[in-house]
């Protein structure tokens, strides 16, 4: 309403930031700046409506193609709505009569008629939890690029080592990285300064076991666990190139797997038979999800894949399947599983774990339960019953 008016009043958008939570429904703020419109153009379209909607449709598609995750609708129309003011479309969207007593109701309607839920436009699919209110719109093809969630992510985690960060300044950087249509809503920049650091005294300290030596002696201990349980239950073990520096001096580095190595990535350790994937597993220490949204190659994709990771990024994981819960599901699709580096751990200790034990206990502390993932009892071999939950 208040663009559609700047508009008609000789005024043009010329710069926003919007942060939409997608978390608590109807919680936006928007930061708009205006001015003059100095290339008012009063002459109108042929059809207004055909106009509206497809500059609606293509902001749409832009939006998500620079963020590239699912997105709220509020996000949405704010990209569609400052499209129509810098098409200068606002200023003339109200010429019939019925639209003059009705402007914002009209802009409303087309922008609904844009992206109806029930009638997409070809490239975009609606996701619905919880009801229309709460409905966020992908892009049919995933993007190629890593979703907002991952880089800010990354971007804070990287700050953070560089040393610790007054709230200003941490708040300051992000925002200053990601602004405009990429603005990252507040819980999603609290969320991954929780997971990374501590609050102390105003400011953020990078955690002690993320320190960068605390955390690469931690992926070359779950290379070397994976690595002798992966011989213990008769595999053989393949470890990724990028991974074999830190591998180097602690386990053979075995000269089996694939010719191509890409043919097992993202994977970081393979148990396999003479060169037949087995069980697979990714060692990371962050919660990006563009690797594991999209499944796996052929020659993993019908064998257990895990995805390791420490236990203090369980919160972090869990909030951004929540603020978009499209990826849970895709990530039931896909078949890759979080587990923790705790229950590496536990595995590697049990003096008499048998691969069908192993099968039995390793999905036991998932870091999330995904969608067809039922934990369930199930009868060990000593006859017991043990409930997962």
């Amino acid at each position: 309403a208040l663009i559609a008016a700047a508009a008609r009043a000789g005024w043009r958008l010329v710069a926003q930031a919007t942060q939409a939570s997608a978390v608590e429904a109807g919680h936006t703020t928007w930061r708009l700046v205006f001015a003059p419109d100095q290339s008012l153009d009063e002459a109108q379209a042929p059809d207004a409506s055909v106009s509206l909607q497809t500059s609606f449709q293509a902001a749409a598609v832009e939006l998500l193609s620079l963020r590239a995750e699912p997105t709220p609708w509020p996000l949405i129309v704010t990209a569609g709505v400052a499209r129509w003011a810098e098409e200068g479309l606002l200023s003339s969207a109200g010429t019939p009569p019925e639209s003059l007593r009705r402007p914002v109701s009209t802009l409303v309607e087309q922008a609904w008629l844009a992206l109806s839920p029930d009638l997409p436009p070809p490239g975009l699919i609606p996701f619905t939890p919880g009801g229309r209110e709460r409905i966020q719109w992908r892009l049919e093809e995933m993007a190629a690029s890593a979703p907002l969630a991952d880089r800010v992510e990354q971007f804070i985690a990287e700050r953070l080592r560089e040393g610790d960060q007054s709230a200003a300044d941490i708040h300051s950087a992000v925002y200053g990285a990601f602004s405009g249509l990429e603005t990252p809503d507040a819980e999603l920049v609290g969320a991954c300064l929780s997971s990374y650091a501590v609050n102390v005294e105003g400011g953020w300290w990078l955690r002690s076991e993320d320190q960068p030596h605390r955390r690469s002696r931690d992926l070359s201990e779950m290379l070397l666990r994976l690595h002798n349980l992966g011989h213990a239950l008769g595999f053989q073990v393949w470890i990724a190139t990028a991974l074999q520096a830190a591998a180097q001096g602690l386990v053979p580095l075995s000269h089996g797997g694939p010719q191509h190595p890409a043919q097992w990535s993202p994977a970081s350790v393979v148990w396999h038979d003479e060169g037949n994937p087995q069980f697979a597993f990714a060692l990371t220490g962050e919660t990006a999800l563009h690797p594991w949204l999209a499944g796996a190659p052929g020659p993993l994709e019908f064998l257990p894949r895990y995805v390791v990771l420490p236990g203090g990024r369980a919160e972090l994981l869990d909030f951004k399947l929540r603020r978009t819960p499209f990826w849970r599901e895709q990530l039931a699709w896909s078949g890759w599983e979080f587990i923790k580096f705790r229950h590496i751990r536990r595995l590697a200790a049990m003096p008499d774990l048998t691969l069908a034990s192993f099968r039995a206990r390793v999905g036991m502390d998932p870091v999330v339960t995904l969608p067809g993932r039922q934990l369930a009892l199930f009868e060990t071999e000593d006859g017991a019953n043990h409930d997962l939950a």
